[in-house]
């Protein structure tokens, strides 16, 4: 019976890592300035304004009760 070679892991160098995630990061940001360039012209059109802008106000509203916590998380 052949014995299994473990898998070598990769090595890579702290500069070289803190060089890819700041990349990954600068990539992601792009990626969701594009999105929202795209896609708030479609909600504004199927939408129209006036729901649009009230879902933006219910998920800021939604948002704002979700970091308030009203003194109900864990202590």
């Amino acid at each position: 019976m052949p014995s299994e070679i473990a898998p070598v892991p990769v090595v890579v160098s702290r500069k070289r890592a803190i060089t890819l995630q700041a990349l990954g990061g600068y990539l992601n940001t792009g990626i969701q300035i594009v999105q929202g360039l795209i896609l708030i012209p479609m909600y504004i059109h199927f939408l129209g304004l006036s729901l649009y802008g009230f879902w933006l106000s219910t998920g800021a509203i939604l948002g704002m009760l979700g970091v308030m916590n009203l003194g109900l998380g864990a202590s």
